[in-house]
């Protein structure tokens, strides 16, 4: 055991170390009230030797500023918990684990979690900066805002720019993430920010807003890093995103595929500034600093139990196949909302292309199909129970027909007058979810 100690519980560097059946607990802040970490791990810049740590069925908990900090150092972690570490003098920080790329030597060695429990830490329960990490069979549960109301990740995946060797172009990793569970974060449950990242039966749920100001509750988000340029790619296979506030997956500019997918309940709660203007279970957008457009391609995928819109693409071509988007009912006392799916391109149609087919959309209160600027198809697929099958922007498609057979839509040359909805104006399109902030260094 390795416990009350100053500063740090077990500093390490350039070295191999083990650690196993071990505790570290209750380290303090040093004079200056900073430090305070459980296990410090870092590379020997003198002998550009960065060693490589093991910990197994280990408990690092009660710690300050950080329970395990690796930084360039190979790091496998099996069976061990890290819980309860708290934030530093200025209320920052608390993090459960977190491993980036050695500035100096550019030694950006990967991490490998396995079977463990990351609990009740502070501001982010994994942070991971520009390296490479597995993460298999661990559950990321309770993680807290930090002192400001601020936070609350489950788990952190960013770019770390500037890494030496690697030059201005920094060093972007990637995530695997296999039957692991995130839940009861605020904020976000899983935050990407370019790197790729391949998730695998695994869960998100129970994602709040953070305190200071009600913002955010995503259960899964992902952009383009802003200082890199670099978007990554997204695949997500046979997982659940449950119970997320203000949306359940967020998409701005990186590729994406999910099979098998199950995004339930998204329900922005009462307290929130604008209630009735949330709620999607997912949005993909083009991101907003790159400028790259999301393409989606969803499989077998049920989405359920939203408000505003199901599924909401601006500027994103993709394909939608053999998927269910069910009961989206708009929250607004005037009836605005509740599209089953929102498609919306520029202003010539051509540049965003979405095909639906052997798709069930229904209980979408106001219609199933909200079509704005944008061309596709609609083969083999149910619509039902809205007050319309489809809505069309004709302010924003060129040379609509008087008749049934849509310009740059095929598909639904069958349906009756009254299942269609015509306007010079967007009814009411969903908002995009608030853009979050990757974390400093």
């Amino acid at each position: 055991m390795v416990a009350a100690n100053t500063d740090a519980g077990i500093v390490l560097y350039g070295t191999t170390a083990t650690l196993i059946d071990s505790v570290v607990r209750g380290t303090l802040p040093n004079a200056a009230y900073v430090s305070g970490e459980g296990i410090f791990a870092d590379t020997d810049d003198a002998a550009g030797q960065a060693g490589t740590l093991t910990v197994m069925r280990s408990l690092v908990d009660d710690n300050t500023n950080n329970a395990l900090v690796v930084l360039g150092v190979e790091t496998v972690v099996r069976e061990s918990i890290f819980r309860s570490t708290l934030p530093n003098a200025d209320g920052n920080f608390g993090r459960g684990i977190e491993a980036r790329c050695h500035l100096a030597s550019g030694s950006c060695a990967p991490l490998h979690l396995e079977y463990s429990l990351v609990l009740d830490n502070a501001s982010v329960g994994i942070a991971i900066f520009g390296i490479d990490a597995t993460v298999v069979g661990t559950a990321v549960l309770d993680t807290r805002s930090d002192d400001g109301g601020l936070l609350g990740r489950g788990i952190n995946v960013q770019c770390q720019p500037d890494v030496d060797p690697v030059g201005p172009g920094g060093a972007c990793g990637r995530l695997t993430l296999d039957r692991t569970l995130i839940a009861r974060s605020h904020e976000m449950g899983l935050f990407i920010d370019g790197a790729h990242t391949q998730v695998t039966a695994s869960a998100m749920r129970d994602t709040a807003p953070r305190p200071l100001d009600d913002a955010f509750g995503l259960g899964l988000y992902v952009q383009c890093s802003a200082e890199l340029g670099q978007c990554g790619s997204l695949s997500v296979t046979n997982s659940l995103i449950a119970d997320s506030d203000e949306c359940g997956i967020s998409i701005y500019g990186v590729p994406t595929k999910l099979h098998g997918v199950a995004v339930l309940d998204t329900q922005p709660t009462a307290h929130h500034d604008y209630p009735g203007d949330y709620g999607q279970p997912l949005y993909a957008d083009c991101d907003p600093v790159t400028g790259s457009c999301s393409t989606l391609d969803a499989t077998n995928c049920r989405l359920a139990g939203g408000a505003t819109a199901g599924i909401v693409l601006r500027g994103v071509s993709g394909t939608l196949l053999g998927s269910t988007i069910a009961t989206i009912v708009a929250q607004q006392s005037d009836g605005r909302y509740g599209y089953g799916v929102q498609i919306e391109g520029e202003e010539d149609p051509s540049q965003t292309v979405v095909n639906v087919t052997s798709c069930l959309i229904e209980g979408a209160s106001l219609a199933g199909l909200f079509f704005a600027g944008a061309s596709g198809t609609l083969q083999s697929s149910i619509i039902r129970d809205g007050q319309f099958t489809v809505v069309m922007n004709q302010g924003s498609l060129p040379n609509i027909p008087d008749d049934n057979a849509l310009s740059g839509l095929s598909g639904l040359s069958g349906l009756a007058e009254s299942e269609l909805m015509w306007t010079s104006m967007d009814p009411y399109p969903a908002p995009p979810p608030a853009l979050p902030m990757s974390l400093g260094e």
